[in-house]
């Protein structure tokens, strides 16, 4: 409801959207995961967009995929803490992490919600995983791993031999 009426809210990720249900429903739940303590399995994460390498094209997740997904979203939402957030902390944090999410990727209504924010306001960068069609003789292509923390997202990713870790997500090594 808040999304919906509340003046204050003027970011197209934290107000209601009229023109794309993909882009409104998608900020819904990622606002749900931001104010919960622990992941919601909905079913719209059967529906967010999985890049397949072995086929180089978008497909359905699988359950498995759609449930680590639905894992993993709360805890970028919520910094790490899996504790859920509170009054403006909440809509700042959706603002910041929707982009890198997995939800932003929901597959509905024409299109990735992240693609058709991209095209309707601008305010993102679209997730392409567009091949190069040939490669100039003598060059190599670089190969970057695609690992959790870059949600699936090559265009942000970083080689993994210059990749720091952060203590957001960094398991106690016993």
């Amino acid at each position: 409801m808040l999304r919906n009426t509340d003046p204050d809210r003027n970011n197209v990720i934290t107000r209601f959207n009229r023109n794309s249900i993909g882009i409104e429903e998608s900020c819904t739940v990622a606002k749900q995961m931001a104010r919960t303590d622990k992941p919601d399995y909905t079913s719209y994460y059967m529906s967010v967009a999985v890049y397949d390498e072995g086929k180089l094209a978008w497909r359905k997740p699988t359950t498995a995929e759609a449930r680590r997904k639905a894992d993993e979203d709360p805890l970028l939402f919520t910094y790490g803490r899996n504790k859920r957030l509170k009054g403006d902390e909440t809509p700042r944090s959706v603002e910041q992490n929707w982009e890198r999410s997995h939800i932003s990727r929901l597959f509905i209504d024409g299109g990735m919600a992240v693609n058709v924010m991209a095209r309707m306001y601008g305010n993102v960068r679209p997730v392409s995983m567009a091949k190069p069609r040939t490669e100039k003789k003598g060059e190599k292509s670089a190969k970057v791993e695609i690992n959790n923390a870059t949600a699936g997202r090559p265009s942000i990713a970083v080689p993994a031999n210059r990749m720091k870790q952060t203590t957001l997500f960094r398991r106690s090594s016993s």
